[in-house]
């Protein structure tokens, strides 16, 4: 029934049940957001995931793929994967060690290096991080 409607992250999570599972798991009794965009986090990777799946189907059999994910089918499939218990002790992985230091008009900003890698060149931002209304509205 959303299937023409625009997505937003916190809205389907309560709509899917996920802030009440949140607050059953915390032992509240009101619903609490999930401390991360989960659907949009993995909605972007299983988008990724299926562009990889359509190229390899396009070189194996020809044709063009189309490839959908919605943020409501995502939180489906995140929820029948079950709830794992007692996850108030789990530590946070350790990001930071991953960042790397960029020079920015804000002053030093601290970010994941730029994913991609080009026969052995390591890519990078041609442009930094910048203040608000510091460039004109135009591609550069």
């Amino acid at each position: 029934p959303w299937q023409d409607r625009r997505g937003f992250d916190s809205l389907v999570q309560t709509a899917t049940g996920f802030n009440v599972a949140e607050a059953e798991a915390l032992g509240a009794e009101t619903p609490k957001a999930l401390p991360y965009q989960i659907l949009d986090c993995a909605s972007g990777y299983l988008m990724a995931f299926g562009a990889q799946i359509a190229l390899h189907r396009q070189q194996l059999e020809g044709g063009s793929w189309h490839v959908e994910v919605s943020l409501a089918q995502t939180a489906q499939w995140l929820r029948r994967l079950g709830r794992a218990n007692d996850v108030t002790g789990v530590q946070k992985p350790d990001v930071v060690s991953t960042l790397q230091p960029y020079e920015t008009d804000l002053g030093e900003l601290m970010a994941n290096p730029h994913a991609a890698l080009f026969d052995g060149e390591t890519c990078h931002w041609t442009r930094s991080s910048a203040s608000p209304g510091s460039h004109p509205p135009q591609w550069p």
